[in-house]
């Protein structure tokens, strides 16, 4: 019976010491979109009385959705990295 080699050779093992930094990138873009940016854009809209506070419930959701973005692509990376993806 032949012994299976000890490394995978689709994880990335020269990117592995950035694997700690993305986890925590993703983490907190994530948690800062879903916790805290778009239900500030939902508690804004039904709040803020005046023509602005579309806008600023717009800015809000966008601001949020490029948060998540960016979340979603730095997790997508470290799936790759770890050959989860």
């Amino acid at each position: 019976m032949a012994m299976q080699p000890l490394s995978n050779p689709n994880i990335l093992y020269e990117d592995l010491p950035k694997v700690p930094s993305f986890a925590k990138a993703h983490g907190s873009l994530m948690g800062l979109a879903f916790v805290i940016i778009m239900p500030m854009g939902a508690v804004i809209i039904r709040t803020v009385r005046g023509k602005n506070a579309v806008w600023i419930h717009a800015a809000c959701q966008l601001l949020g959705w490029v948060l998540m973005v960016g979340g979603l692509a730095t997790g997508i990376r470290l799936g790759n990295i770890l050959d989860r993806v």
